[in-house]
């Protein structure tokens, strides 16, 4: 999953920049059926979101058992897995 999430995201951000690229051209020369174009917009935005989370939230990994910690609220002060505290 590390080496995949990169891929994602930069495949995404790029992916978003294309179509909107499209769009923009397509608005200068007048011609306002772009709607296919706005769904692949959205799907690219779902995954540039998608792994944004997933770094924030999943990044974070106990230094003692290296376990996936999921801090949601950035307050954990023990980990769940082997309850050593997490300075």
């Amino acid at each position: 999953m590390k080496k995949v999430l990169p891929w994602v995201f930069s495949a995404s951000v790029t992916g978003f920049l294309i179509d909107w690229c499209i769009v923009g051209f397509k608005i200068m020369n007048g011609d306002y059926e772009f709607t296919a174009l706005v769904y692949a917009a959205a799907v690219f935005l779902i995954g540039i979101f998608g792994c944004l989370v997933y770094y924030r939230f999943a990044k974070s990994k106990c230094p003692h058992c290296g376990k996936t910690i999921w801090n949601i609220l950035g307050n954990e002060t023990y980990c769940p897995y082997c309850g050593k505290e997490i300075k």
